[in-house]
């Protein structure tokens, strides 16, 4: 869409229901959160998918899935396309087919890198210890950073060398070293729900700042 609101592009994603956030990596490719609708329930997945799309051909080039296994389920409390056992609501890209996401049903921050590649590596956790203790990703989880509980962390960012991370329902966003040491801590004046996306920026090329 150009500035006049003028549609120049339509990209069918077909099977695929795109939901809450996206990125573009360094290629420009379209990074985008994704479910899956099929004919059968079982096969069906409900936001634990991620696409790389193409926006120049509209292909899909990837469908990220295979480094998590979701539980065996036949019910749905909310009535989505499949189990919701993981419902990733925000994703954010550093570079170098690295990637920052938020699960809202394990309330954990999940930073993987070569999302990708035949062998994707899961760096780290940020969330609750005791929900991993009996899974094989136990050692995952950071020790180090004590984030607000919030079942929507509403997005994270690493800048300059630092993490920022928003506790959504807590109204409460954080800036925290390397260490897991807490900088700052700010608190937001609710209307009704939660912040939604908190990001740190400097002014370094506006026009103002020039």
């Amino acid at each position: 869409m150009d500035d006049l609101r003028q549609m120049h592009q339509i990209i069918s994603t077909g099977k695929y229901i795109l939901h809450h956030d996206y990125v573009f990596d360094k290629d420009g490719n379209l990074v985008t959160l994704a479910s899956l609708k099929t004919n059968s329930y079982s096969t069906s997945r409900s936001e634990d998918l991620i696409l790389r799309i193409d926006t120049k051909t509209g292909k899909i080039l990837n469908d990220y899935k295979k480094t998590t296994k979701r539980p065996a389920s036949t019910t749905n409390s909310e009535g989505v396309y499949g189990l919701d056992w993981m419902h990733i609501n925000a994703i954010q890209y550093l570079g170098d087919e690295t990637y920052v996401l938020s699960s809202r049903e394990t309330s954990t921050i999940i930073k993987i890198s070569n999302l990708f590649e035949s062998s994707p590596n899961l760096d780290y956790l940020i969330g609750p210890k005791s929900l991993w203790k009996d899974t094989s990703y136990s050692s995952k989880v950071l020790k180090k950073i004590a984030v607000p509980y919030s079942s929507h962390v509403s997005s994270v960012q690493k800048k300059d060398g630092n993490i920022i991370v928003d506790s959504g329902f807590q109204g409460l966003f954080g800036e925290y070293s390397k260490s897991g040491k807490l900088l700052q801590q700010y608190k937001i004046k609710l209307n009704k729900y939660m912040g939604y996306r908190v990001y740190k920026y400097d002014f370094n090329g506006f026009y103002f700042n020039k």
